[in-house]
């Protein structure tokens, strides 16, 4: 789903936050890249130090506490939205304008090398620093809530809801983060192996994986209170992320029994990498 309303130029500027230092050739900064990873990401988490909560000492002076909260991933236009109750320690923190970070990743595929150091991971990830406002404006927040409903099911599905109440808007925080200053970074293709252990016996390729829908499950309350003819929507079957014949690279599952054990050992030897693949 791309909303690409108010954006304008084709790439975000480099900045030393944004600048890919480590493998700088898999560095993307055209925002098409960047926003096609965002849309495909179901969730992104959200770091942060929260103001005036210190939780350690580091040469006698106090350190704030950083905090990493998964989220929602939905972008509109230039912005990426999230919600959540008004109460909550990043809401309050967001809404003050005080800054974050964001990180999405899609992984897919484990790369299997012929040494253990070079085995990795096929991924697309997104790193965004900035501020974020407030949503106020009641018919606003209100639009850009159902475009949340919308892009996490199908387009359409708000409005087959039943509309929000006033009760809930007041309830909830939202905010917008201006996606400024961002890059992303992308692996894809075989293990990169030294020329001396390609002799080595040891199998070497890709294990794609793939976010794959199941058959939707009826909610049984239909059953309860009599609505029986009730059906799946259409436009759920409809839609690339949940019909269930296709295969959407959005968070991705591995269901190759038989790569079961090896594929816990690479993803633990690939994990520490992966940590810091970014921006080191």
């Amino acid at each position: 789903m791309s909303h690409d309303i108010g954006c304008s130029g084709s790439s975000f500027m480099v900045t030393d936050r944004t600048k890919v230092k480590r493998l700088s050739e898999r560095g993307k900064y055209e925002k098409k890249v960047v926003y096609d990873i965002l849309d495909e990401c179901l969730t992104c988490v959200y770091s942060f130090c929260p103001v005036n909560k210190y939780g350690f000492r580091v040469d006698d002076q106090e350190v704030p506490t950083p905090m990493s909260i998964p989220q929602s991933c939905v972008r509109y236009g230039n912005y990426l939205l999230t919600h959540g109750k008004s109460n909550s320690t990043l809401m309050k923190h967001m809404a003050q304008g005080f800054p974050v970070s964001v990180a999405a990743t899609l992984i897919d595929g484990v790369v299997f090398a012929r040494s253990g150091f070079n085995h990795s991971m096929n991924y697309r990830s997104v790193v965004i620093y900035g501020t974020a406002e407030e949503v106020t404006n009641m018919e606003e927040k209100r639009k850009l809530l159902n475009h949340v409903i919308d892009h996490l099911t199908y387009p359409g599905r708000a409005k087959e809801c039943r509309p929000i109440a006033d009760a809930e808007l007041v309830s909830t925080t939202l905010t917008r983060l201006e996606i400024k200053e961002a890059s992303a970074k992308v692996r894809q293709g075989p293990p990169h192996d030294d020329k001396a252990d390609l002799s080595h016996p040891a199998w070497a390729g890709v294990v794609p994986l793939a976010f794959k829908a199941g058959t939707p499950i009826s909610d049984r309350a239909d059953s309860d209170i009599g609505m029986t003819s009730l059906s799946v929507p259409k436009g759920l079957l409809k839609s690339d992320r949940f019909n269930p014949t296709s295969n959407y690279n959005a968070v991705n599952i591995c269901c190759l029994k038989e790569w079961t054990p090896m594929i816990a050992l690479s993803v633990a030897i690939a994990s520490v990498s992966l940590l810091v693949f970014h921006i080191k």
